[in-house]
């Protein structure tokens, strides 16, 4: 078992007119894997000093270093295509996911629904229909519950 994080980067973002601008990458990553890798580490390692600190807990100068001394990888893939994309992508690979595939009824730019059990109702099966931001957010909270509780 190896720690690893996954992370979904927009190919690009919005202008000072609050318009979308796709990423001028010519087909390739906006930024050069190996800095990624190098960047990436440096700012998670800086802010897990600072939370560190934070607490009052100090860590040994040697464990700090061995850290750095490690290779990070980034591992880039090409972009979705669009919001079914990238929630298929998180249900694939999620371990124990907070929801199944099969559960998911619709997908589109305003909303996500899907199916759940009403426990307060006698377990009725119902519809919602959330904001994919919202579902987002709820599905990873519920995911790092699990895992908190799990270990």
């Amino acid at each position: 078992m190896h720690p690893h994080v996954h992370c979904i980067v927009p190919g690009g973002g919005l202008t000072a007119k609050n318009k979308w601008k796709d990423a001028q990458g010519n087909g390739k990553f906006l930024f050069p894997v190996k800095a990624m890798s190098i960047l990436f580490r440096g700012k998670l390692m800086a802010q897990f000093k600072a939370n560190m600190d934070l607490q009052g807990l100090v860590i040994p100068p040697e464990f700090i270093s061995k850290l750095y001394r490690l290779k990070w990888v980034v591992f880039t893939k090409s972009s979705f295509a669009g919001p079914k994309g990238v929630i298929e992508y998180l249900a694939r690979y999620s371990h124990k996911a907070a929801i199944s595939n099969y559960r998911i009824k619709a997908i589109s730019s305003d909303k996500i629904i899907f199916q759940y059990k009403d426990y307060k109702h006698g377990g009725r099966s119902k519809s919602m229909a959330l904001h994919p931001q919202e579902f987002v957010r709820r599905f990873f909270a519920t995911s790092v519950a699990k895992r908190i509780y799990q270990n």
